[in-house]
């Protein structure tokens, strides 16, 4: 039986070398960084990783991070070693993060995008919308809200209504104003 190749051959070998990135041609994960099995025993790691502990050794417990923004890129060259902090803040500048602020936000760089006027959830299913009483924050029940409006109507003060209900005098100002419960 012959030998197999060292690993390192295996390694390189899935490599596309030019004047810039050096590209991983094997398989990659969702986003895009190479994927490497060592030793069919093992699990497979990220390439740019190996690559890294291929030219500088074993990594401490530290995230290899690319300086070329390529995910593909295995060019030891283009590769250097951060903290959480480092690759929270390398995330955020290229616009990667799940929840990008700023310009890289995803509301900024599509507007088209939002759900506005007739595409609002609220407008296309407005009965799926829980309102009054079946509210998660309800305080209040549809009577209550007749009776806080007609008391203040008849001119007893909001500060006394909330004494009455026993809700704060912020809640009393709005079921007035009809800022909430505006539906009834």
């Amino acid at each position: 039986m012959a030998a197999s190749r060292p690993i390192v051959v295996r390694f390189w070998e899935k490599v596309e070398k030019t004047s810039g990135c050096w590209n991983w041609t094997a398989t990659t994960d969702k986003k895009g960084y190479g994927k490497f099995r060592p030793v069919s025993t093992r699990p497979m790691v990220l390439a740019h990783r190996y690559s890294w502990e291929l030219k500088h050794g074993v990594r401490p417990d530290l995230h290899v991070l690319h300086k070329c923004d390529n995910p593909r890129c295995v060019r030891p060259t283009h590769l250097y070693l951060g903290d959480d902090i480092d690759n929270v803040a390398d995330r955020e500048r290229r616009g990667r993060s799940r929840y990008s602020t700023g310009d890289f936000n995803g509301s900024r760089k599509h507007p088209e995008r939002l759900a506005r006027g007739d595409r609002n959830g609220m407008r296309m299913h407005p009965d799926s919308v829980n309102r009054g009483e079946s509210a998660y924050q309800s305080t209040v029940t549809t009577v209550q809200v007749l009776q806080i409006r007609k008391l203040a109507e008849d001119g007893i003060g909001k500060t006394e209504i909330s004494r009455r209900f026993q809700i704060g005098f912020g809640c009393v100002c709005h079921i007035v104003a009809r800022r909430s419960w505006r539906h009834f």
